[in-house]
C-alpha cells in the first residue's frame, strides 16, 4: 500500500502551500520552506533502486489527478490572500510577505507541478495530454509539450538538441537560450502540422494559439480579482518559472554526450534515486528508463544503478552558482568520458573540453571501451 500512498505527499505540499495563503500573515512561505526540508531529507538518505509494484494504474494516478484542482486552488488562494489583504504582522514589512507569495508561487508550481504536467505529455490518451498541457499553464508555457515530445526525446545528449546543456556553459544562458529555441521549434512544428491540414498557425485549431492566450488569461484574471500586485507577482513567477523549467533539463542532461546514430544507454542521462526525489518528481528522476520508453507511466519505470547517479535538490541549490555547480560536475563528466563513453563519445567529448577551456583527459586514449 506505501508504494500507492508515498505519491500523496505531493498533494500533502500543495495543501501545506494554500494552508500558507489562507492563513496570511508569513504564513504564506509555507509552500517555499518545503525547499529546504525536501533538501536536507535529498542529502541524508541514500539510494532507492526498488521498483514500485504492479497494481491498478488509476490508484497510481489518483495523486496526478487530484494535483489538478490543488494547482489551481493554489493559485486561487494566492489571488484572494492579495484581494483580502495579506494580513502582515505588526513590525513586519508588507514586501516580505509578498516576497514569500512570489516564493511559494515559483517553487510548488515546479515542484512537484513540472513532473506532473509532463506525466501527461506522454501518455496516449489525447484527454490526458491536454490535463498536462493546463498543468503547464502555471509554468509559463502551455505549448512546452510540442517541442518536447519531437525534438529533445530524438536528439537528446547531442548538440542538435537545445534541451542538452553544453559543457561549461552557465545555467543562466542556458535557460535563455533553451526558452527561446523552444518558443521557436514549437511554433514551427505546430505550423508545419497544421499546413499540412490547410489551416493556419493563427487560426481556431492552433495549440499554440490557445496557449499564448490561456497564458495571458491568467494574469489578467489575477488582475481583475486581486489587483495590480497579484497580477505582477503572478506574471514574475511565470517568468521565473519558465527558466526553472530549463533549469531542470539543464540537471538532468548536463555535459551528456551521444552519437547522433548513438544507441541511447543508461549512461546518457543523469538519474536522482534517493527515495524522496523519486516520490516528489514522480520517478521521472529515473530518466534514462523514460527515455528508453516515454509512455510508460512513472509507477512502471525503473531506477538504473549504472547510470551516473546525484541527488536532485542538492542540484537545484548548486546550479543556482555556476562556480559551485562546475566545480562539482567537472570532476564527474572526466569520470564519464574516462569510464562510459565510447570511442565516439569520447571524440565528441575531447572536442567538448576544448571548446569549453577544459583539461584534456582523454589525451592518453584512456578509456572504456564499448559501454552497452
Amino acid at each position: 500500500m506505501w508504494d500507492y500512498l508515498r505519491y500523496f505527499l505531493n498533494n500533502l505540499l500543495l495543501l501545506v502551500a494554500i494552508s500558507g495563503f489562507v492563513l496570511g500573515g508569513q504564513w504564506v512561505w509555507l509552500g517555499a520552506a518545503s525547499f529546504p526540508v525536501l533538501l536536507l531529507l535529498d542529502c541524508v538518505t541514500g539510494d532507492d533502486l526498488a521498483t514500485r509494484r504492479p497494481g491498478p494504474g488509476w490508484l497510481y494516478d489518483l495523486p496526478v489527478y487530484l494535483h489538478l484542482p490543488l494547482i489551481f486552488a493554489l493559485w486561487i488562494g494566492f489571488g484572494w490572500r492579495m484581494a483580502v489583504g495579506l494580513g502582515t504582522e505588526p513590525g513586519l514589512p508588507t514586501g516580505l510577505a509578498m516576497l514569500g507569495c512570489f516564493a511559494t508561487l515559483v517553487w510548488i508550481s515546479i515542484v512537484p507541478n513540472v513532473s506532473l504536467a509532463h506525466e501527461f505529455w506522454h501518455r496516449r490518451d489525447p484527454v490526458k495530454q491536454w490535463i498536462g498541457k493546463i498543468m503547464f499553464l502555471f509554468c509559463g508555457d502551455m505549448n512546452r509539450d510540442i517541442a518536447h515530445r519531437v525534438t529533445h526525446h530524438a536528439h537528446f545528449d547531442t548538440v542538435i538538441d537545445t534541451d542538452t546543456p553544453r559543457r561549461g556553459e552557465g545555467v543562466y544562458s542556458f535557460a535563455l537560450r533553451g526558452t527561446w529555441c523552444v518558443a521557436r521549434d514549437s511554433w514551427m512544428i505546430e505550423k508545419a502540422k497544421l499546413a499540412q491540414q490547410g489551416r493556419s498557425v493563427l487560426g481556431p485549431h492552433s495549440a499554440i494559439l490557445w496557449g499564448y492566450l490561456l497564458q495571458l488569461a491568467i494574469p489578467l484574471l489575477l488582475w481583475w480579482f486581486g489587483g495590480v500586485s497579484a497580477a505582477l507577482i503572478g506574471t514574475a513567477a511565470f517568468l521565473v518559472n519558465r527558466l526553472a523549467v530549463e533549469a531542470f533539463n539543464y540537471i538532468q542532461h548536463y555535459g551528456l554526450l551521444r552519437e547522433e546514430q548513438g544507441k541511447p544507454g543508461n549512461r546518457h542521462t543523469w538519474n536522482h534515486l534517493s527515495p524522496v526525489a523519486r516520490v516528489i518528481a514522480f520517478e521521472i528522476t529515473n530518466h534514462m528508463d523514460h527515455h528508453k520508453n516515454p509512455t510508460l507511466p512513472f509507477y512502471q519505470l525503473e531506477p538504473h544503478a549504472d547510470g551516473p547517479r546525484d541527488r536532485l535538490f542538492l542540484n537545484m541549490f548548486q546550479v543556482l552558482i555556476p562556480p559551485l555547480w562546475h566545480a562539482r560536475m567537472k570532476p564527474r563528466l572526466k569520470q564519464w568520458d574516462l569510464e562510459q563513453a565510447t570511442p565516439g563519445e569520447r571524440k565528441l567529448a575531447a572536442a567538448e573540453n576544448r571548446r569549453a577551456g577544459w583539461p584534456d583527459w582523454l589525451a592518453d586514449g584512456a578509456g572504456a571501451s564499448e559501454p552497452a
